[in-house]
């Protein structure tokens, strides 16, 4: 097949130019139906810019882009909140170790029911009192220490408060001041 003036001038313009040191390939030819020669890349650069195309393909080719940053976006803020919980913590578990053992015995508490809030104060009133050493919050639940040395004792109710108490004091006639509170 005799190449003609139009064969070198589209090969010229749709050979690659991106590197020197790229071999220039020679444009790839197909014969139609009706017997032209026709270079491909050419056919394809025109498909390509149609209108048809463009509305056919363009917001699909469109929306896997916007997807892919949207799921990086969401990644990156998931990452990014995770981070900010984690160092909130960190700082939260800071503070309250800093606030362990002060003189003037400042505490921080968790957001608790009302129940557990109540526990709270009856446990703040016996250690007042001085019969117990410790009490605290982790995470939702209340834990009691009788002396510096002791394992720490969960309280889960007024049952394990009064168990605690009777405990510390061996006398049952005061264990009814826990049983006070009723549930609205």
């Amino acid at each position: 097949m005799a190449k003609s003036d139009t064969d070198s001038e589209v090969q010229s313009n749709t050979s690659p130019s991106i590197s020197p040191s790229l071999p220039s390939q020679p444009p790839i030819m197909f014969t139609t139906t009706e017997g032209q020669s026709v270079n491909l890349s050419e056919v394809l650069k025109h498909t390509i810019a149609s209108s048809d195309f463009v509305d056919c393909f363009g917001p699909l080719i469109g929306n896997v882009v916007k997807a892919s940053v949207d799921s990086a976006l969401s990644n990156y803020v998931s990452n990014l909140e995770a981070k900010i919980e984690k160092q909130e913590q960190i700082i939260s578990d800071l503070m309250k170790r800093k606030l362990k053992n002060n003189p003037d015995k400042t505490v921080m508490t968790e957001d608790l029911t009302q129940y557990r809030q109540y526990l709270m104060k009856k446990l703040n009133d016996v250690r007042k009192r001085h019969e117990i050493d410790s009490f605290w919050t982790m995470d939702g639940h209340i834990f009691a220490k009788m002396t510096p040395e002791a394992t720490k004792k969960f309280i889960g109710g007024m049952k394990d408060l009064n168990e605690l108490f009777f405990l510390t004091n061996n006398v049952l006639s005061k264990t009814h001041i826990f049983t006070d509170y009723v549930i609205k």
